[in-house]
């Protein structure tokens, strides 16, 4: 079974989110996941919407493809979604 690297380089959705200055974060570098632990990625967009067009237009990619987005200025972009498995 691969692990969180091997799935995160399969999957190219570092490559996908490449132009976003993608960061992983979250228990699985500091190495206190649990079963069931997802992969956080943090980017960096002056322009939330921009990240959000360029995963729309993706969106085959990328099962279950869900955006929030807060109305307040400086406000993040959130976006969780699925790739092969």
């Amino acid at each position: 079974m691969p692990g969180w690297r091997e799935a995160l380089t399969a999957s190219g959705v570092l490559d996908l989110l490449a132009g976003f200055d993608p960061r992983i974060a979250g228990t699985l570098p500091l190495g206190v996941s649990i079963a069931g632990s997802d992969i956080d990625i943090l980017c960096h967009a002056p322009e939330p919407d921009d990240v959000a067009e360029h995963l729309w237009r993706r969106r085959e990619r990328l099962c279950a493809l869900n955006l929030w987005r807060w109305t307040a200025a400086g406000r993040p972009l959130v976006a969780t979604f699925a790739i092969d498995g």
